[in-house]
């Protein structure tokens, strides 16, 4: 899993915008399900749950 969540911080760097961890709606198509991406990136599992053990220690705190 660590090279997949380095490859995953490392693509959406060429944005640095954070971009990739978006999830999509019904009318936009993030970059975590576009195409090229779909299938292809993982860890967003783990990005999840830090953010979620975080959330609640730090409420309306981590976005």
């Amino acid at each position: 899993m660590a090279a997949s969540l380095l490859r995953l911080h490392f693509h959406d760097c060429f944005g640095c915008d954070g971009s990739v961890l978006l999830d999509g709606t019904e009318d936009f198509t993030s970059e975590k399900t576009a195409l090229p991406n779909l299938n292809s990136l993982r860890g967003f599992e783990v990005i999840n749950t830090i953010k979620l053990k975080l959330e609640s220690v730090y409420p309306q705190t981590v976005s």
